[in-house]
């Protein structure tokens, strides 16, 4: 909690500060930013599905498949999409969210991922390979033992209706295995 709300005060400082650059009196104010290509490609993930989980496990953590569902809405001005994903994990129910977007600077996606099995969130990049199809990138965060960790992430869009999430642990962590979200539209 204690980091979601840090998280909400950056941002909020961070708008804040953008309001008070903008110019005073006459001037005309900056139009908001309009959707790219690669912001209409996350339109298509919008809706319901259902997801099958395959985890390798790793110290500790016993290998395990799960299904669960996913739900992604749009975001703030069309630029962003939200995911509430439930499922379980060892057994036990397990949520997560993510706030997916574009950043038109920077040229890559970008990705917030947070769920209860950490206070800290897992932050990433990726660059978009066959018209948006795949997602190629790297994600970072909190891992099992606490700590951060970083791992190759890939999103691959089967059809309308299919994708794949592969999360790969990098270095040591690297011997247990992917994880593999398989999303099927519902």
């Amino acid at each position: 909690m204690k980091t979601s709300l840090s998280l909400l005060c950056i941002l909020l400082a961070g708008a804040l500060g953008a309001a008070a650059s903008l110019p005073q009196g006459d001037s005309i104010p900056p139009q908001a930013p309009r959707p790219t290509m690669h912001h209409q490609t996350l339109r298509g993930f919008v809706g319901s599905w259902d997801t099958l989980t395959k985890c390798p496990g790793g110290p500790g953590i016993p290998a395990f498949e799960s299904k669960g569902t996913s739900k992604f809405t749009q975001g703030p001005g069309d630029l962003w999409v939200v995911e509430n994903f439930k499922g379980e994990f060892m057994k036990k129910p397990f949520d997560g969210m993510a706030l997916v977007g574009y950043d038109t600077e920077k040229q890559h996606h970008v990705i917030v991922w947070a769920d209860e099995m950490a206070t800290g969130y897992h932050f990433g990049e990726a660059q978009c390979e066959n018209d948006c199809k795949k997602q190629s990138g790297w994600i970072e965060g909190p891992g099992p033992d606490g700590k951060t960790r970083k791992c190759d992430y890939t999103l691959e869009r089967k059809d309308d209706k299919h994708f794949v999430l592969t999360i790969a642990p990098t270095g040591d962590a690297a011997k247990a295995g992917p994880t593999v979200i398989e999303y099927t539209k519902k």
